[in-house]
């Protein structure tokens, strides 16, 4: 196949995607043909502009009920900068948020005081065009929505430019760029301004910060940025949540009508991101790549939704995905298949997340030069089929059903994210405010209109040829044994057409439920009401707990039944190879089938029917989570039960799943290694396979190992939560899980678990341990494990201190050494074996800086210590996790989490936190944190190796 035929295919894709009219002649009342009436306009918001052009919407909306949303939008970005402001638009942005004229203290600093017991957010973000500041508040605080307005009003036109401030943020911006460095930056880096060509986006880079740019900047750029773009104009406030919207428009325009209208700026420009470009070949070589990428990206404008052919044109990119995906997976999963990590897939705004620029994208993922060709081959073979040939009728179908599945699952409930998030874009870009209830109504209408004979039909529409491009991402020492773009020309020139035959769609067989034998009688040892739940205990050492109640959160598990099991045995059983082959068992066996069903149609079973369902194992604890909807428990439960009973043994299953993970491991970045380094000590969880490991996996020991630890039956336990019928759950379980084996003589409990010692950690006091990669700047863990008791109170406790030293360490680091971004620190609490915890302080920022931010980090713990905790911020603390608390216990995952929690560690983790004291912290901190005994791990460029 020539490359004028290739391109073609990639044409008909397109336009198979672009999905244009369906040619419906149906007229409406009005006249026009139905597929051309606009959608409706949201009438619930309440839009409109003040006389200084300031720009405002307002919403009423009950989901979360307690909170509103409070968004300023300002429509200049990285491509209002002039040659001497790169990069300033987002130091502004952050200058904004570090203190106005009425807010000196920053935004979040007066939300936090206002409220007392936190739970506001404030965060900025800036894009290519655009610069939005949000703020998260409760309504439950009379006034907090004025004030979150009057912030908004300052940072639209009062924001201080203190000399010391921005050179806080400056430091800021640079830490922040050098914590988004790394492989994927400079693939975007060396990517983006070709696939952009000529468009101006090109000339901006890719949005991330030049490093240099920032520190050199003069504040006089900073402030003209801001005197330019920063006009009334350019500005629009949004408010959505469970307001009062008559009291909320009255508010927004006594303030913002204060705004002067502003004559003197310059004139905002219009740029496209979307510039036609030649054919090219673009290789990314790169020292961190292990295996070798190979991307086509075909580019599309992008187009917005307002009628009823767009929605077409939406669902039609929906099934043409899932089709594709389906037909690759059943490829893929073939003994010996002629590829194994192919997609091919349609992306909006697609270019690494430009605005403007869509795609058709086909990856490939080979780990060799010399298997580069041959599976090239194969995926063009099946594009050019799809081309030839089409989809089958059964794969339409098919598509549709999983579609509808899936938007039945995310329900019609609209968040106000969801609604700021149209309105913002309706703003910047023009695009419609659609009733989003309509919405999701006429996207399931258009499902059932579209034939394949309407999706094959379209053809040569948008494209001429030019606008694709070819990416190769390669380890750096083998690029030059890479094809050139005329030996990648030729590869499909060599696929003649006639030889191409059509595709034949797998028969999938449904799962067969096994069910229970009327000869077998389950017996239960006890039933009983404790605490809220009912506590069912069978005599083949299987208990089960149900909490059945009506969840209300806004979230999608809220209409799902969810199902955890889980024991107390786990990885850490295993001593030196073993301790792999354990690891990989629950994934080899979860990606063998099940029953009747193999991997492929296991999958599409589970899709097709809105099941999830996963057996895990980790270091200390083996077990399985599904969920459902209320008609498909016996599916989920009869699924369960088979994973104990009549697990599958398939070598080719294996040997699938061991390239799968090969593939993960060529596809691992240098921070996911970094960690690996850190959990190989901490051990606070399972390590990740590595090359060596994969060898280390035993196929029969793995499927061995997957039995043992599911004949760990006699302290299984199993929570199940959700909106149920407790009795009807009650009888079906104790028939399926009584049918289960009764556990073997000598498998371990929880009070007998025998541990691998040669596999614990090595935190054993303070120590260096350096890891050498290509980062632009230094990478810092520090970590700290220590033996403590472990109870509910203490690990009320600990969430207290880790919040605490939260903003401590983080204000030390960024306003005072002015050397980070941000700061992650973390308390995690283990039981198993012997209970203890890991304390880490992670951050990145550049190698001069690391060692004082160390030792910076360390002081803070070391005078905590010493001068203890500060009352009025426990305070803060305290009231945050009560109002959290009050608005958790109506989720369906909460409480599967908390009784995981009561069941596994015989801990209450989300009780009342009225207990808990600011005595009983600083107890905790004296006792248990030894600041002497942190392990610093660092990652640093090569370069520097040395001198750390």
């Amino acid at each position: 196949m020539n490359l004028r035929v290739f391109c073609n295919l990639l044409r008909f894709c397109g336009s198979v995607l672009a999905f244009l009219l369906l040619g419906h002649s149906t007229l409406a009342q009005n006249g026009k043909k139905v597929d051309e009436i606009l959608l409706p306009i949201d009438e619930g918001v309440r839009h409109g502009t003040l006389e200084n052009g300031f720009s405002y919407y307002v919403r009423k909306n009950d989901i979360p009920s307690s909170y509103a949303l409070v968004y300023l939008a300002v429509k200049a970005g990285y491509l209002q900068e002039d040659d001497s402001q790169i990069s300033l638009s987002h130091l502004l942005e952050h200058v904004a948020l570090k203190g106005t004229k009425n807010f000196p203290k920053g935004a979040k600093y007066y939300l936090d005081e206002f409220v007392e017991g936190g739970g506001t957010a404030v965060n900025g973000q800036t894009g290519y065009d655009v610069t939005i500041f949000d703020i998260s508040v409760p309504l439950e605080k009379k006034g907090a929505l004025d004030l979150s307005l009057d912030i908004g009003y300052d940072l639209a036109t009062q924001v201080v430019f203190d000399s010391d401030d921005v050179d806080i943020e400056r430091e800021a911006v640079i830490a922040e760029a050098i914590r988004s460095s790394g492989r994927e930056h400079r693939e975007m880096a060396n990517v983006v301004p070709k696939m952009l060509g000529k468009s101006f986006f090109s000339k901006r880079g890719i949005g991330t910060d030049q490093v240099e740019t920032v520190r050199e900047s003069k504040l006089s750029d900073l402030v003209r940025y801001y005197r330019d773009w920063y006009k009334p104009d350019l500005q629009a406030i949004f408010v959505v949540g469970n307001v009062n919207v008559d009291s909320v428009v009255t508010r927004i325009k006594n303030v913002f009508s204060n705004i002067p209208r502003r004559g003197d700026a310059q004139l905002r420009k219009k740029y496209s991101a979307f510039a036609p470009s030649k054919n090219q070949l673009i290789v990314v070589p790169d020292s961190d790549q292990k295996g070798i990428s190979f991307k086509v990206y075909v580019k599309f404008p992008s187009q917005s939704v307002s009628s009823i052919s767009d929605i077409k044109r939406e669902v039609t990119i929906g099934l043409y995905n899932s089709m594709v995906l389906e037909r690759f997976k059943e490829i893929a999963s073939r003994p010996q298949p002629p590829f194994r990590f192919a997609h091919h897939f349609f992306q909006k705004n697609g270019v690494y997340g430009v605005n403007g620029v869509d795609v058709l994208a086909t990856f490939l993922s080979v780990d060799s030069v010399s298997n580069l060709k041959s599976e090239l081959i194969s995926v063009s073979r099946e594009l050019a089929r799809i081309a030839k040939y089409g989809f089958s009728e059964k794969e339409l179908v098919n598509a549709k059903d999983v579609l509808r599945k899936q938007m039945l699952k995310k329900g019609k409930s609209v968040t106000s994210k969801k609604l700021i998030d149209s309105y913002t874009k309706h703003f910047l870009y023009g695009y419609s405010m659609l009733d989003q209830a309509v919405l999701s109504d006429k996207m399931q209408d258009a499902i059932g209109t579209i034939s394949l004979g309407e999706v094959s039909k379209q053809a040569n529409s948008w494209l001429k040829g030019e606008n694709f491009d070819f990416v190769v991402l390669v380890p750096d020492k083998i690029k030059e044994k890479l094809p050139n773009f005329s030996e990648l020309k030729s590869i499909f020139e060599d696929i003649p057409l006639p030889d191409i035959s059509e595709y034949r769609p797998v028969n999938y067989n449904e799962y067969n439920i096994v069910g229970v034998e009327s000869s077998m009688a389950p017996s239960v040892n006890y039933r009983r009401k404790v605490n809220g739940v009912t506590e069912v205990m069978l005599n083949n050492g299987i208990k089960f707990v149900l909490k059945p109640f009506r969840p209300s959160s806004g979230r999608r598990d809220d209409n799902l039944i969810l199902v955890h099991g889980f024991a107390n045995a786990g990885a850490m059983q295993y001593g030196g190879n073993e301790y792999f082959s354990a690891i990989a068992s629950f994934d080899f066996i979860r990606r063998s089938g099940l029953s009747n069903l193999n991997d492929l149609e296991l999958s599409k079973f589970l899709e097709k029917n809105g099941i999830e369902l996963s057996p895990y194992i980790t270091d200390f604890s083996t077990g399985i989570k599904g969920s459902c909807d209320s008609s498909r428990i016996e599916y989920l439960v009869d699924m369960v039960c088979n994973y104990f009973n009549n697990p599958i043994k398939i070598r080719s299953a294996f040997d699938n799943w061991k390239s799968l993970m090969l593939q993960r491991i060529m596809q691992r970045n240098v921070d996911e290694v970094f960690m690996d380094t850190v959990y190989s000590c901490t051990r606070e969880q399972e390590l990740s396979l590595g090359y060596g490991d994969l060898e280390k996996v035993d196929f029969e020991r793995s499927y061995a190992i997957f039995r043992e630890q599911m004949n760990a039956n006699k302290n299984y336990t199993f929570v199940v939560t959700g909106n149920f019928n407790e009795d009807f759950v009650d009888r079906m379980l104790v028939k399926y899980f009584g049918s289960i084996s009764s556990v073997k003589a000598g498998t371990n409990d929880v009070g007998t678990v025998v541990v691998n010692t040669d596999m614990v950690g090595c935190m054993y006091g303070r120590d260096i341990k350096r890891v050498c990669a290509s980062v632009d700047g230094a990478t810092v863990h520090l970590a700290m494990s220590n033996a403590f008791e472990y109870n509910s109170s203490n690990l009320f406790r600990a969430r207290a201190l880790e919040c605490i030293l939260q903003d401590r360490i983080t204000f030390r680091l960024r306003e005072e050494e002015k050397g980070v971004y941000a700061v992650s620190v973390g308390i995690k609490c283990i039981k198993y074996p012997n209970p203890r915890f890991v304390f880490s302080i992670n951050f990145k920022c550049s190698s001069e800086k690391a060692e004082s931010l160390i030792n910076a980090s360390i002081q803070e713990v070391e005078k905590l210590g010493k001068n203890g905790i500060d009352a009025d911020i426990f305070g803060r603390y305290v009231g945050e996790m009560e109002r959290n608390t009050s608005r958790l216990l109506k989720s369906n995952s909460f409480w599967s989490e908390l009784l995981y929690d009561r069941y596994f560690y015989n801990v209450e983790r989300f009780t009342e936190v009225s207990n808990l004291s600011v005595s009983g912290v600083n107890l905790f901190v004296n006792q248990w944190v030894k600041p002497n005994k942190f392990v610093q791990f660092l990652m640093i460029p090569t370069e520097n190796c040395g001198k750390l």
